[in-house]
């Protein structure tokens, strides 16, 4: 599949191909998955299954490439985007250098999870949290704060995560410049809130907290992979940016993983693809449900002549949106199936993309922080000993900042596009 989905925009047939791939990955990935993620899969199957023949008994006939839109670009992003992992630089030991200690500490940390983890995702998360934990069961709240909001601010810029992915996948027409400006910053202005005041609830205002260093040769991947996407989306500006995020994961990987790994490098492909890959089943099968879901609900909402419950996809409405996806995270709702809900609410209205977009991306980075069985707080759980349930609620001002703050940076879309 990762494969196909470039091939898909030179070739229609391959794109129908790569949608088959992701039905096969998601029968197979139905297996293995956790339990409340197989019901959820199948739940979402189910409602898209019988929209889809509800919509093809009034009359609809879908074509193959409609039927088979199943996000599986951004299946095929995540997966090359995972092979980054091979050339992720740790410390030796797994242990940072340790520089001076207090506030600069506290912020070179964020900065640090916040610029690795807006490219390798939750591999971040591990390096940085792995060394704070110092070799204790149970990782500070405050740390797993720390690694939450750092982390999750990302999801309203970063192009290489599945929420820019999935935005996009339902608004292909973005600007993604004004996407990465607009989100950009949010995510500084929300992040660099959050760490006053949390910096605040450190033992002496965390003058004593030592953090992890930041060295030259971790920077090397993102930036690579960063000057790589930009170079690539302006070579080929017509190609959607989730393809260019894949093809520069697989250029980055194999020839930074030539350059560390030398000899060793078709044997740590092949330990990913056997090992590495089979981890994302669970993403995997969410989107590929997802899409199911939404390619069912289209074609019955336009079978239907369904109206919007608004007449214009104004600021207003936008930030709507994301407070009604954010709560929907708190009971556990996971935001792809909300995005693709909206989407199909929204459809007639015929948003601007951008602005839907963006909308999309910072709904899924607050309901990362915020929802305690999100992905993130999931993994902070079962990797580091926390408590999802009190991460979420220990971020709920954190959450409630990013909330307040998304309406002008949602402002600052409409005027950006208005131009």
């Amino acid at each position: 599949m990762i494969l196909t989905v470039p091939l898909g925009n030179l070739y229609p047939g391959a794109g129908v191909v790569a949608g088959v791939a992701a039905l096969v990955v998601l029968v197979a990935a139905l297996f293995i998955v956790r339990p409340v993620t197989r019901w959820v899969a199948l739940v979402l199957v189910a409602v898209g299954a019988v929209a889809l023949g509800w919509a093809m008994l009034l009359g609809a006939r879908p074509a193959p490439g409609q039927l088979t839109s199943l996000n599986q670009g951004v299946v095929g992003m995540l997966a090359a985007v995972s092979f980054t992992r091979l050339v992720t630089v740790r410390q030796p030991g797994g242990q940072g250098q340790e520089g001076r200690p207090g506030r600069v500490a506290l912020w070179r940390t964020s900065g640090l999870v916040h610029g690795l983890g807006s490219v390798i995702n939750l591999a971040a998360v591990d390096i940085v949290g792995g060394h704070l934990g110092r070799g204790r069961t149970r990782l500070p709240l405050l740390d797993g704060l720390l690694l939450s909001r750092s982390f999750s601010v990302a999801a309203f810029w970063s192009p290489f995560w599945a929420s820019s992915a999935t935005a996009i996948a339902y608004a292909p027409a973005a600007d993604t410049r004004a996407l990465v400006l607009c989100g950009g910053v949010l995510a500084v202005a929300a992040l660099a809130l959050s760490l006053l005041l949390l910096q605040r609830r450190f033992p002496d205002g965390s003058q004593d907290y030592r953090g992890y260093e930041v060295t030259p040769g971790m920077l090397l991947l993102p930036v690579s992979l960063l000057l790589c996407v930009v170079v690539g989306h302006a070579l080929v500006p017509g190609l959607p940016v989730s393809t260019v995020v894949l093809l520069s994961a697989l250029f980055v990987s194999v020839v930074l993983g030539a350059w560390t790994l030398r000899a060793g490098l078709l044997g740590a492909l092949g330990r990913h693809v056997v090992h590495g890959l089979p981890r994302l089943r669970g993403e995997a099968a969410l989107f590929v449900a997802a899409g199911v879901l939404s390619v069912g609900l289209f074609m019955l909402v336009g079978e239907l002549g369904v109206r919007a419950p608004v007449g214009e996809f104004t600021v207003v409405v936008a930030w709507g949106c994301i407070l009604g996806m954010t709560a929907l995270s708190v009971i556990g709702i996971h935001p792809i199936i909300s995005i693709a809900m909206a989407a199909v609410l929204v459809a007639p209205t015929q948003p601007d993309p951008t602005l839907f977009a963006l909308t999309a991306t910072i709904a899924w980075g607050a309901s990362a922080s915020v929802g305690p069985v999100s992905g993130l707080n999931v993994y902070l759980s079962g990797r580091f000993g926390l408590n999802g349930f009190e991460v979420a609620r220990a971020n709920a001002g954190h959450a409630v900042l990013v909330l307040v703050l998304a309406l002008p940076t949602l402002m600052l879309c409409r005027a950006l596009m208005s131009l």
